[in-house]
């Protein structure tokens, strides 16, 4: 096997990068690699250039300029120029790395991470190396982080805040010696947000200042070495090993007996079953990979007990299989499986080996290069697209020499050859995981109780549901034929009230008419009886006047007189008859007008009542119109209640049908 240095390469366009081939004859050459269109990966040393892609090479390393131990590093770290830091890929300072000299701890690294292409949250760093002071005495060392620190001086540790947090200052105080070696380990870890880590320092006679005014160099016993992903560990690392040895580095997002979708890196990947040869939960410790046996098909338990069955389904940590002894068993992956054996790996034909920086190994028969990306392609798994900043080392040649034989288990795989007893504290840690996989399954009992009584409750929910909405669906359709009527009782007695409405002023009307006939009558009537009163007292005149000299009057003056009395009686007669005529003229007026005023009061009444049966008709209609949309409202309450019961009901049958 090829030692495995940390890589990280990225090309795009005329991007160069350091690399390193190994012959066939085990020579190795150092240059810059960069992508060349239409032929394939080009290195160049020393002013000769060759396609090492596609070639007879043994292995092609590629690493970043401002990766891993380039000959610039090399030259650094024996000069000394600053702290050795190490970058890893997680929080908890493990996983994939790469390591780097720094003048000094002063990073803003804002949204773009500490390398180019390199993750923006979720990495981890430490930096470690000697320093010496300039003056004996007390010394501060403040840090402003986003998010956790720890700052240890000769191994005494000054600043302690291993934290989620925004920026805030940390401050510790040690007492150096002048003329000696310090150590200092730095650790820092970044979250999520924003991403600070800054470190100075003031002491006798300096003030406040960075970090990198000091005489800062890396460990005495630093190696241009990594400790990258490790291929023997292949078979026993969390992941899915393929039927022809690949192993992609990632968790099962959802399996059944045909496909299974995988999470990140390779995202809703999905890999047909048949291609599938393992799967492991729980990294598998030595003791138990040699006491596989590799036939039998099943869970590995953690403790090394093994349960025979079929594969049947993987979801939300719940293995499920299916034996003739023992029926339908489910077994819980984050306890007390450790891996799931579908079939034993075997190596195929292969041209090509790849391996990725979070330690998948990918076997291809064909790699083709493009500006950003290698896509491979095999029989397993048909097309896969790989970024370039993912690959850490390729290696060509033939199916056996590619096969990784660490993903074979059992007592004549090479992990025999490691085997020893296991230690105290490795058995002791595998009871513990026993007694916690025993807890888990007395929880998980406990849980399945739970969601019986939730299923019931659910079942009962939705009978419930189903008989309101339908008593409310009824009271609504009552309710609605209620309302239709009300509302027609109403349109009429609207019409009705607005026809007699017509009618009432029609007579208010006339009424006023006659009124008005009825005062010019009466006028009429008292100026006839004025007149009749005027020629009554004229006769009367006329007469006593006649009385009086009657004796004395000439028979001329008797002749005048008497036509005198005669045209008095006359004028008297005519307006006696002309007054009894004004009088009758206006009694008719008067009979006419009252006529008219009982018409207009008996309509108003009439009026008033069919407004108050209107009114009380649309106080009906607005009733049961509130009545039939405040049942509409329960009935979509209860229609929404029905629909939520009913779709619990059914995720549930869908999670027993899995």
């Amino acid at each position: 096997m090829h030692r495995l240095l940390s890589v990280l390469f990225v090309l795009s366009g005329l991007s160069v990068q350091a690399g390193i081939v190994t012959r066939t004859d085990g020579s190795k050459i150092e240059g810059a690699l960069k992508f060349v269109a239409g032929k394939g990966l080009q290195l160049t040393s020393d002013g000769k250039s060759e396609i090492v892609i596609p070639g007879s090479n043994r292995s092609i390393e590629i690493q970043a300029s401002d990766a891993i131990w380039s000959e610039s590093f090399r030259k650094r770290l024996k000069s000394g120029a600053g702290l050795l830091g190490t970058y890893f890929e997680r929080t908890n300072l493990d996983g994939p790395r790469r390591t780097r000299i720094d003048k000094g701890i002063d990073f803003q690294f804002g949204g773009g991470g500490p390398f180019k292409g390199w993750r923006e949250d979720h990495f981890s760093i430490r930096w470690e190396g000697t320093f010496e002071v300039p003056h004996t005495g007390e010394h501060t060392f403040f840090t402003d982080s986003d998010d956790g620190v720890r700052v240890s001086i000769n191994d005494k540790r000054i600043i302690d805040n291993w934290t989620n947090h925004s920026v805030i200052e940390n401050k510790g105080v040690i007492k150096l010696d002048k003329g000696k070696p310090h150590k200092i380990l730095v650790e820092y870890f970044e979250s999520t947000g924003e991403a600070v880590i800054e470190l100075e320092w003031d002491g006798p006679e300096h003030k406040r200042q960075d970090l990198s005014k000091l005489d800062l160099r890396p460990p005495n016993d630093a190696q241009a070495t990594y400790r990258g992903p490790d291929i023997a560990q292949t078979g026993l690392k969390n992941g899915v090993i393929l039927r022809d040895g690949s192993y992609l580095a990632a968790r099962v997002n959802r399996a059944n007996d045909t496909a299974m979708i995988l999470e990140s890196p390779f995202k809703d990947l999905s890999i047909s079953t048949l291609n599938v040869a393992r799967v492991v939960f729980r990294d598998i410790p030595l003791h138990t990979a040699v006491k596989v046996r590799p036939s039998r098909l099943g869970a590995l338990m953690v403790g090394g007990d093994f349960v025979d069955g079929d594969f049947k389904s993987l979801e939300k940590g719940n293995l499920k299989l299916s034996s003739l002894l023992f029926g339908y068993q489910t077994l819980d992956t984050k306890y007390e499986t450790m891996a799931l054996q579908l079939r034993i790996p075997k190596a195929e034909p292969s041209a090509f080996r790849v391996q990725l920086l979070n330690g998948s190994v990918l076997l291809a028969d064909k790699v083709e290069f493009t500006e950003d990306s290698l896509n491979l392609s095999s029989s397993v798994l048909e097309s896969l697209r790989i970024p370039l900043d993912q690959i850490h080392i390729i290696s060509m040649g033939k199916g056996e020499e590619l096969y990784p034989t660490s993903v074979n288990l059992g007592p004549d795989s090479i992990h025999a050859k490691k085997s020893v007893q296991a230690p105290k504290d490795e058995r002791r840690k595998a009871e513990n995981l026993l007694k916690l996989a025993a807890r888990e399954k007395d929880k998980r009992a406990r849980d399945q109780s739970r969601e019986r009584s939730k299923m019931n409750s659910e079942d009962a929910a939705l009978r419930a549901a189903k008989a309101k909405l339908e008593d409310y669906e009824g009271q609504l359709k009552a309710a609605e034929d209620t309302y239709a009527k009300a509302q027609k009782a109403y349109d009429e007695a609207k019409t009705s009230y607005t026809k007699k409405e017509s009618e009432y002023r029609k007579s208010t009307s006339a009424y006023t008419n006659s009124d008005r006939d009825y005062r010019r009558a009466k006028t009429y009537a008292s100026r006839a009886d004025s007149d009749a009163r005027r020629f009554a007292s004229a006769l009367k005149s006329v007469q006593s006047h006649w009385n009086r000299y009657q004796s004395k009057f000439s028979d001329k003056d008797k002749a005048t007189w008497k036509a005198k009395l005669t045209r008095a009686e006359k004028d008297r007669k005519a307006a006696d008859e002309l007054n009894k005529k004004r009088e009758n003229e206006e009694r008719q007026a008067k009979s006419k007008r009252d006529q008219a005023k009982r018409n207009s009061d008996n309509l108003k009444r009439d009026l008033y009542r069919i407004k108050s049966d209107r009114d009380r008709k649309k106080s009906t209609a607005d009733s049961t119109r509130r009545r039939r949309d405040y049942l509409k409202n329960q009935v979509a309450t209860y229609s929404r209640n029905k629909a939520a019961a009913q779709a619990k009901v059914t995720a549930r049958a869908k999670d027993d049908l899995r």
